[in-house]
């Protein structure tokens, strides 16, 4: 008899309420490995709500019916050993990264789950991140500064980031949120690419226009 892998994510019933209002409602959804997952709706309709539980990022997450990778984040030192299997990439993270760091201390910080690069990396760490700049074609900016590349090229060196670690769970909030068709296009393909190479889960957020009243998921 073949046994099921654990499941990636659990979450059985799950509400979460801000000031009020009602984010999330009843949500009760399983994602297994193997799988990748679009999640579609439009702004305030719960989506980084939804990502922000898997990824730790929301206190809720220690009080609601949630698991990851078959464990319940109970604790902050639970959390962060989890977080340890999931890559991760927003606009939000984009937005507050700090110009002055190299490209390649940008894809390093990702052993860490760091914003910027507080602890030393081995040089294991530094070849592997070398490497994944170079297979997105920015072994050139390894040096360079975050801030002196274009907007495109950051977003490539953050998922280079995202997926550094070689990841069970890659986490990509809204990730062409502000670049033009061509870069959009240029960045979905590299993620194609990626999660062939790295054969992580996906999930890949994404604003649909219209009244839609609650995100929904789909794969």
């Amino acid at each position: 008899m073949k046994v099921r892998a654990t499941p990636l994510i659990e979450l059985n019933h799950v509400t979460v309420r801000l000031g009020g209002k009602r984010i999330l409602d009843d949500v009760t959804w399983t994602m297994r490995r193997g799988e990748n997952w679009a999640l579609l709706g439009p702004n305030g309709s719960g989506k980084t709500t939804l990502l922000s539980l898997i990824q730790g990022d929301n206190p809720q997450a220690y009080a609601l019916n949630l698991r990851l990778f078959g464990v319940r984040p109970e604790t902050t030192a639970t959390l962060w050993r989890l977080r340890r299997k999931i890559g991760w990439l927003s606009p939000e993270l984009h937005l507050h990264y700090p110009a002055g760091w190299s490209c390649l201390e940008v894809v390093c910080s990702g052993f860490f789950n760091q914003i910027g690069l507080y602890e030393p990396c081995t040089s294991r760490q530094r070849a592997a991140a070398r490497g994944w700049l170079r297979r997105l074609g920015l072994a050139h900016r390894a040096e360079q500064t975050f801030g002196e590349s274009s907007l495109g090229d950051q977003r490539l060196v953050l998922l280079a980031r995202a997926v550094v670690k070689k990841p069970r769970l890659l986490i990509l909030d809204e990730p062409c949120q502000g670049l033009d068709l061509a870069h959009r296009r240029s960045l979905l393909a590299t993620v194609d690419r990626l999660i062939g190479q790295t054969r992580a889960s996906l999930i890949l957020s994404r604003i649909t226009r219209g009244k839609c009243p609650r995100a929904s998921a789909t794969f």
